[in-house]
């Protein structure tokens, strides 16, 4: 997977049809992953943040402690969109990116990051991303900019 590549779990597309996220209405928080945590995996059998994950990413033992401009739970990604056009869906967000502004405190180990579903209680992980190499959030701002064509498509 190359640096910016979005990655969807399989368990996120089955949760799809299973009405288990609503990616027009819901809330989707981004959160980091520890550098020396297990990456994250497509096939992984239920991730979530919350205690019912498998894995749940919520254990303290894959997110980045929380400090400075980062708190535990990562950030909301912002407002989203589902639409279709010509056949192809595109799940997309009203916010170009997604920042936290470098603090001294900040954590200085971001890998990965992995968003989920906020708005519900299970907090199913829909997608992640490779941000390419170890990042440290002390030495500068960290900014996922999303594709203008969106965070990800079906076709």
């Amino acid at each position: 997977m190359a640096a910016g590549d979005i990655s969807i779990f399989d368990k996120a597309k089955h949760n799809l049809g299973l009405k288990k996220i609503e990616l027009e209405t819901d809330t989707f928080n981004l959160m980091l992953f520890d550098a020396a945590a297990t990456d994250p995996v497509d096939t992984a059998t239920d991730p979530r943040y919350a205690a019912s994950g498998n894995p749940d990413y919520s254990d303290g033992t894959f997110e980045v402690t929380a400090g400075g401009n980062y708190a535990a739970g990562g950030k909301s990604i912002g407002a989203v969109t589902w639409t279709e056009s010509g056949g192809t869906v595109t799940w997309d967000t009203a916010d170009a990116n997604t920042q936290w502004s470098l603090h001294a405190s900040n954590p200085a180990d971001a890998r990965h990051g992995v968003i989920y579903d906020n708005t519900n209680a299970a907090k199913e992980a829909i997608c992640w991303l490779d941000l390419g190499s170890t990042f440290d959030m002390t030495a500068g701002d960290l900014t996922i900019t999303w594709n203008a064509s969106g965070i990800f498509t079906l076709a």
